[in-house]
C-alpha cells in the first residue's frame, strides 16, 4: 500500500510512508506518542491515497463492500466514491423499472466511506457497528452507472464513537445528506 500523508503545522512538516514515521529532516522514526498526542492539533493534513485497499480497512467484503475510491482524506473531511454497476445489479431488485439505488444502501455506502477514511488515518482501532442514523433527506434518485461522490465530515471521535455527517452528489447534483453515529463492538 502506497500511502503518503503530509502533515504540516507549527511543528513543521512529517511524512507518513509506507506506515513508518519518520521525521523528514532527520528520517528518525517518531514516537507513538508523538503522533497520538499532537494529532488533534495538527489542522491541515493531506493525504494522497495511492493503490489503497478498502478490504484492509472494512470488515465487509463482496457484495456488501459499497467503497471503491479514497479521494481525500484528513481530520477534519473524508472524500470517497463509489459507482453502483453491473456487480451491484442485484441491489435493482428494490426498483425494478426504475434503475435506482436504494436509499438505505446510499447512506450505508457513505458511513463505509466514512469509516475507511478514519481506519486510513489511524484515528480508530477495533470494530465499529452503525448504530444510529439521523438527518436523512433525499433530493434525487441514484442511478446506476454513475459515480457518486461522499463528502464526510468528522464530528466526533473517540476510543468508542464515532460521529459523521455527510453529503453525496451524482455529478453537481446533491443527492442526499445524513448524519450517523458507528459505536465500537469489539
Amino acid at each position: 500500500m502506497a500511502v503518503k500523508i503530509y502533515l504540516t503545522g507549527l511543528l513543521g512538516r512529517i511524512h507518513f510512508l509506507n506506515l513508518n514515521l519518520v521525521y523528514s529532516w532527520r528520517r528518525r522514526p517518531i514516537p507513538e506518542y508523538f503522533f497520538q498526542f499532537y494529532f488533534r492539533q495538527l489542522k491541515h493534513i493531506v493525504m494522497k491515497a495511492e493503490n489503497v485497499n478498502i478490504h484492509d480497512l472494512l470488515p465487509h467484503r463482496d457484495p456488501f463492500l459499497f467503497v471503491e475510491n479514497m479521494l481525500s482524506v484528513n481530520s477534519e473531511e473524508i472524500i470517497g466514491t463509489k459507482t453502483f454497476n453491473e456487480k451491484d445489479q442485484w441491489l435493482k431488485g428494490s426498483f425494478p423499472d426504475a434503475g435506482i439505488v436504494p436509499g438505505m444502501i446510499l447512506v450505508e455506502s457513505m458511513a463505509q466511506c466514512g469509516g475507511a477514511g478514519i481506519k486510513l488515518l489511524g484515528l480508530a482501532e477495533g470494530f465499529f457497528a452503525l448504530t444510529t442514523i439521523e438527518h436523512v433527506r433525499f433530493f434525487a434518485p441514484a442511478e446506476f452507472d454513475r459515480k457518486i461522490k461522499y463528502i464526510i465530515q468528522n464530528l466526533r471521535i473517540s476510543r468508542g464513537i464515532i460521529k459523521q455527517s455527510g453529503v453525496a452528489y451524482m455529478d453537481e447534483l446533491k443527492l442526499f445528506e445524513a448524519a450517523w453515529m458507528s459505536v465500537k463492538a469489539v
